[in-house]
């Protein structure tokens, strides 16, 4: 079976769930798909500015998950508590890897909300 010919970023971009890709060594966010600039109402270009560790509400969330990356490569469901730009705060579940793109260093975060009453 041949491979599908398809451009990732467009796959990155219409996933159902919050994506972002930061530097591991300073958080910067190098990129963000639609869904994550809804949930953290952040345009894009303002994101282009932020750390993704700017959204956590706790730093002891920030410094746990900097651990579990270190020490591990990946995060599983780490719930964690968000703020968007607009101030609302809410729990979600951070999933997270360590993984190399060419040369740079990456962090893929994905972000889902934890509904009141469920997941």
């Amino acid at each position: 079976m041949q491979r599908p010919d398809f451009d990732s970023l467009t796959v990155l971009e219409h996933l159902p769930v919050a994506l972002l890709i930061t530097r591991p060594e300073d958080g910067s966010i190098v990129y963000l798909n639609a869904r994550a600039s809804d949930l953290l109402q952040l345009p894009r270009e303002t994101a282009l500015t932020l750390k993704g560790f700017d959204f956590l509400v706790d730093p002891d969330d920030r410094d746990e998950m900097v651990s579990l990356l270190e020490s591990n490569d990946v995060v599983r469901d780490l719930t964690v508590r968000i703020r968007s730009m607009s101030g609302r705060e809410y729990r979600a579940n951070l999933s997270a890897s360590l993984l190399s793109l060419g040369e740079t260093r990456c962090s893929v975060i994905l972000v889902g909300e934890v509904r009141e009453g469920g997941s």
